[in-house]
């Protein structure tokens, strides 16, 4: 087996967490006994990456945690570098790529479908959505609580546009900037398209309550 990348794998080894274990039920009872639920969290992720890395039955060919897939696959996944309910994703020997999400629970108590929501609509992406290849059922679902449709990547850009519009408002007093700004035109542009969608009634109300409080014209 390729060496465990999560990073809590080596101090759970040193805790021989895993040493002599034969059952599952063995398994289970000592990560039950953790602390604290993040380290159980922790551990059952560890157990994850060695399951899929080890069991034939997944061909895969490359195991990464969250904090180890490298950012090309979480680009091309439309993934961010953060727990959005994703816990890693593995690579098959055909190269496909797939999500997964790890819980430990005791008592097998059934999930809901708040708790994997968020994973689903990730693991399915939003180019799937748009292709039409996802379940109108689990669409309809998502939909319901609010999910997000669009890529991580396209959230994230409109944080970043929104951190450099408060920086150019300290600077020269106002948030009117011009769509050919030389200095930074992508961010003109984006102030058109949020002024354009503000009066139009398409904002979130959680970005319009943000642009409100800068004083956004």
């Amino acid at each position: 087996m390729p060496k465990a990348q999560h990073p809590k794998a080596a101090s759970f080894v040193r805790q021989s967490l895993f040493a002599g274990v034969t059952t599952f039920a063995d398994f289970e009872a000592r990560v039950t006994a953790l602390a604290d639920e993040q380290s159980r969290g922790d551990a059952f992720e560890v157990f994850a990456e060695a399951y899929l890395a080890t069991q034939r039955k997944h061909d895969a060919a490359n195991v990464w945690p969250l904090t180890a897939v490298p950012t090309q696959i979480l680009q091309t996944l439309g993934l961010a570098a953060k727990d959005y309910g994703v816990d890693g994703v593995f690579k098959t020997l055909l190269g496909n790529l797939n999500a997964y999400q790890v819980k430990f629970c005791t008592n097998r108590p059934a999930l809901t479908w708040r708790e994997l929501s968020t994973f689903m609509g990730l693991a399915d992406s939003p180019q799937n959505r748009k292709s039409g290849t996802l379940q109108p059922e689990r669409q309809r679902r998502l939909d319901e609580i609010g999910f997000d449709w669009r890529s991580e990547s396209h959230k994230e850009e409109w944080a970043t546009r929104f951190e450099q519009l408060k920086a150019y408002k300290e600077r020269f007093g106002d948030s009117r900037v011009p769509v050919k700004w030389a200095e930074n035109p992508q961010l003109g542009v984006w102030v058109r398209n949020q002024r354009h969608r503000l009066k139009g009634g398409t904002l979130s109300p959680e970005k319009e309550q943000l642009l409100r409080e800068i004083g956004f014209e």
